[in-house]
C-alpha cells in the first residue's frame, strides 16, 4: 500500500510510477519523479480528500467508493400548472361551502348583553323597547349629501344611481350636492338627469307669482298667505306621481373651497338622517336600505361602510412610557380584520345625525384649530367629524357597554356591496396619505388635550358592532373587495 508523507510545506505523496511515451520506452516524463504539492485545505475538504485517497489506495469496493464520494443534491420538485389549478379549485369550493353555511346561520340585528351576561342578537323584527330599552329614530327617510369637485362624469353617475336607481323606494327624500368649485357654475339638473323635473322650483315660481300679484297692502298679505297655502297644496298634488320616482335635488355652493364645507349646515334639510357619500362611491340600493335601518337604531352615532382603526404606537418598541413619544397610527381594513376591532367610521359612505353638521362648526364642540388643520393639510375632515361624534357620545357609550342594555350610541359597521373608483384615484391614493392622516390624529389629539378633553376614540369589537353577525369570524369582510389589497385608502 502506498504511504503518504507530510511536510511543513504541505502534503506530499511518494513518486508515482513513471509514464512512458510509446516512442521512448526508457525515457520518463519530466514530472514523473517530482513531488506533487497539495496546499493546505479546509478540514472538511482535506478529510474528504484523504478519505478518497484511502479508499482508492486500499482497493476498497467500488460501491463504497461511490458512496463516499457522492454529493447529495436535493431534488427540486416542479409544481405543475395542473396542481396549482387544482389547489385553487379546492380552495374556491371550500370557501363556497363555508360562505353558504355562514349565510344560512348569520343573523342581522343588534347584539346586546342580557342580564345573565350572555350575548344575544335580536333581529329588527323582534326588537321591542320593553326588552332592551330600544329607542328607534322616527326618521323614515334620509337625505343624501354628495361632495364633488370637477368630476362631472362621476357626479352624473352618482345622481343617476341615488336619484333614479334607488330613489324614494330606498327611503331617499332629498339629495344635496356640495358644489365646491368656485370658478364654474353648477350644471342644470336636467342636463344630468333628463327625466328629472324640479318640483320644488315650480312651487317657488307659483308662490312668487301669487305674492307679486297681491303685495299692495297688509290685508293683501293675509290673502297671499292663504293663496300660497292653496298653491303649495295644488302643486304637491299635481306632482304626486313625480314624487314617487325622484327625490328633490339641490346644489349647494359653499363660500370657499374647503373640505370643511362638506359639513356645512343645510337650510332646507327635512330629515334628521344624513347619508354622506363621495361622488366616486356607489352603494347598491339593498345595502343602502340596510345601512339606514342600522342607523335608525343608533341615531346618535355613525353607521357606515368603511371602518378604520387607530392604534397607539410607542417609540420604545411597544413599551409605552411617560417620557416616550406616543404616535397614533391610522390603519385601514386589513388591520381592522387582523385585530377584529375598529374605532372610527369614515364619512365617505356613512349615516349620521344632522345635528353634527352644526356641532362640527361650533368652536365649543370642535375647536377652530381643527378646521384650520383640515385646510392646511387638505385632508382629515372625516377624522375631525369622527372625533366630534366620539366626543359627543363617549360618556353614554361607556355607560352602555358596562350595562346589560344594548349600546345605542356605539358605532355600527354595515357591510354592503360598494363600487369605489376612488380606491385608485383621488387624494386617498397618494403615497403619503396614511402618514398625513396619522399626523392629523396626533395633532387633533394635542388640540383636544389643550382643552383638557380626553382622547375620545373607543374600540369596538367587529363582531358585536356589525349589523350583520356572521357565524364564522373570518367571513367578516370589507364592503369593497379591493380594500384587502389597496394600501392607501
Amino acid at each position: 500500500m502506498r504511504r503518504r508523507t507530510k511536510s511543513s510545506g504541505g502534503v506530499h505523496f511518494p513518486p508515482i510510477s513513471p509514464i512512458r511515451s510509446p516512442n521512448s520506452r526508457n525515457r520518463t516524463s519530466s514530472f514523473s519523479t517530482a513531488t506533487v504539492g497539495v496546499p493546505r485545505l479546509a478540514p472538511s475538504v482535506s478529510n474528504y480528500h484523504f478519505r478518497y485517497r484511502r479508499l482508492y489506495d486500499g482497493g476498497q469496493d467500488n460501491n463504497k467508493l461511490n458512496k463516499a464520494t457522492k454529493i447529495e443534491v436535493p431534488k427540486l420538485k416542479c409544481i405543475s400548472l395542473w396542481s396549482v389549478l387544482r389547489f385553487i379549485f379546492v380552495l374556491l369550493i371550500t370557501n363556497g361551502i363555508f360562505t353558504t353555511v355562514d349565510h344560512m346561520l348569520s343573523q342581522t340585528g343588534i347584539a346586546f348583553t342580557s342580564g345573565d351576561g350572555s350575548k344575544q342578537i335580536v333581529s329588527p323584527e323582534d326588537l321591542s323597547s320593553e326588552t332592551i330599552g330600544l329607542v328607534k329614530s322616527k326618521s323614515e327617510t334620509f337625505a343624501v349629501v354628495i361632495n364633488t369637485f370637477r368630476r362631472p362624469d362621476q357626479l352624473k353617475e352618482a345622481l343617476l344611481h341615488y336619484a333614479q336607481s334607488c330613489g324614494v323606494s330606498s327611503d331617499i327624500s332629498q339629495i344635496f350636492v356640495i358644489w365646491a368649485d368656485q370658478e364654474y357654475e353648477p350644471p342644470k339638473i336636467e342636463e344630468l338627469i333628463p327625466e328629472y323635473r324640479d318640483k320644488r322650483q315650480e312651487q317657488k315660481a307659483g308662490k312668487g307669482n301669487l305674492r307679486s300679484s297681491s303685495s299692495g297692502s297688509n290685508s293683501g298679505d293675509e290673502a297671499a298667505g292663504d293663496a300660497d297655502a292653496e298653491a303649495e297644496g295644488a302643486s304637491s298634488s299635481a306632482a304626486s306621481t313625480y314624487d314617487s320616482k325622484f327625490p328633490t335635488i339641490e346644489f349647494i355652493r359653499p363660500p370657499k373651497d374647503s373640505l370643511n364645507s362638506r359639513f356645512l349646515p343645510i337650510d332646507n334639510l327635512q330629515t334628521n338622517a344624513i347619508f354622506m357619500v363621495d361622488d366616486d362611491i356607489r352603494v347598491d340600493c339593498p345595502s343602502l336600505e340596510r345601512g339606514f335601518e342600522a342607523w335608525r337604531y343608533h341615531p346618535n352615532s355613525m353607521a357606515g361602510f368603511y371602518p378604520r382603526l387607530v392604534l397607539i404606537q410607542s417609540s420604545t418598541k411597544g413599551i409605552i412610557r411617560q417620557e416616550s413619544k406616543i404616535n397614533r397610527v391610522y390603519h385601514n381594513w386589513p388591520m381592522v380584520f387582523a385585530n377584529h376591532k375598529f374605532n372610527m367610521i369614515m364619512t365617505k359612505a356613512s349615516f349620521f345625525h344632522s345635528k353634527y353638521l352644526e356641532m362640527y362648526h361650533d368652536d365649543e364642540k370642535n375647536p377652530k384649530e381643527v378646521l384650520a388643520l383640515v385646510d392646511e393639510q387638505k385632508n382629515c375632515e372625516d377624522i375631525a367629524m369622527a372625533f366630534v361624534v366620539a366626543q359627543s357620545t363617549k360618556q353614554s357609550v361607556e355607560i352602555d357597554m358596562q350595562s346589560s342594555r344594548y349600546c345605542r350610541d356605539c358605532l355600527i359597521y354595515t357591510n354592503g356591496n360598494i363600487k369605489d373608483s376612488g380606491l385608485f384615484s383621488g387624494i386617498s391614493s397618494g403615497g403619503d396619505h396614511v402618514d398625513k392622516r396619522s399626523n392629523c390624529l396626533d395633532r387633533i389629539t394635542e388640540i383636544y388635550a389643550k382643552r383638557s378633553w380626553d382622547y375620545p376614540l373607543l374600540d369596538f369589537d367587529l363582531g358585536d358592532h356589525s349589523w350583520v353577525h356572521h357565524f364564522f369570524w373570518w367571513q367578516y369582510g370589507p364592503s369593497n373587495f379591493f380594500e384587502w389589497y389597496i394600501k392607501f385608502i
